[in-house]
């Protein structure tokens, strides 16, 4: 898919690799909607980028998403599902189930349902979602289990789907980063509790949000690509049981 001229909706786009996304989608000549539940996150970017903000919180607000995009802009034609959490808990016990259910809600039901918004907003004309996973949806991360099973899931829905987006001319991809370097990542307990060294040795494997954008820009332009959940590291992709305890 050629980008110019074309609509994309970026969800999490107030930060981290939605900003990225949003910014290239822009330099690349997409009309940009930036999607995030923090409003003030989102106008900055949309003024960067020349595009356009929209509060939502995931996972009601996602048709009103779509129809706010396709009013304004036009038929949307990209869709990057980028919102995320992290449980940002010391262990699962100590994870609220307030925080557990938005979580979810968020990573996983909010995908889903703005993943269907879209696809029935492009009926009969191609369509690209894209998906941010992660390496901790591949493999196993025991430091945050509900963020692991929420990234897992995006990875086997984004497989499944495939096979009917397929058939509906749609494509549907996911990427996979290790540790990004967000402001997410930056707030998380996990970072805040890191020894001198830790942190350094983990500054040194952190993924750019650039580079994962880089994988996105490249999905939505090989029209062969669909179904697939690509790893993005500076190391390799971890082997199984082998995630250092705190990556």
């Amino acid at each position: 898919m050629d980008i110019q001229g074309k609509v994309a909706i970026v969800t999490g786009g107030g930060s981290g690799i939605g900003r990225a996304m949003c910014l290239r989608l822009s330099r690349l000549g997409a009309r940009v909607v930036a999607a995030d539940r923090h409003l003030a996150a989102a106008e900055e970017v949309a003024r960067l980028c020349g595009g356009l903000a929209y509060q939502v919180d995931l996972p009601g607000g996602a048709r009103h998403l779509l129809d706010f995009a396709r009013q304004n802009l036009g038929p949307v034609d990209i869709v990057h599902n980028n919102a995320g959490l992290l449980t940002n808990s010391p262990d699962f016990l100590s994870t609220s189930p307030d925080r557990l259910i938005d979580l979810i809600n968020t990573n996983v039901t909010g995908l889903m349902l703005v993943t269907q918004e879209a696809a029935l907003a492009m009926a009969g004309r191609p369509g690209v979602i894209l998906n941010t996973a992660s390496v901790s949806g591949l493999r196993p991360w025991p430091l945050d289990p509900v963020y692991s099973a929420s990234k897992a899931a995006v990875v086997f829905f984004t497989r499944a789907l495939s096979i009917e987006f397929g058939a509906r001319n749609l494509r549907i991809n996911a990427v996979c980063p290790g540790l990004v370097r967000t402001p997410m990542a930056a707030n998380s307990l996990l970072i805040q509790s890191l020894t001198a060294e830790q942190r350094q040795q983990v500054e040194s494997m952190m993924v750019e949000p650039d580079q994962v954008v880089e994988v996105l820009i490249e999905m939505i332009g090989d029209d062969s690509m669909n179904g697939e959940a690509r790893y993005i590291g500076n190391s390799g992709l971890p082997a199984e049981g082998k995630m250092i305890k705190f990556l």
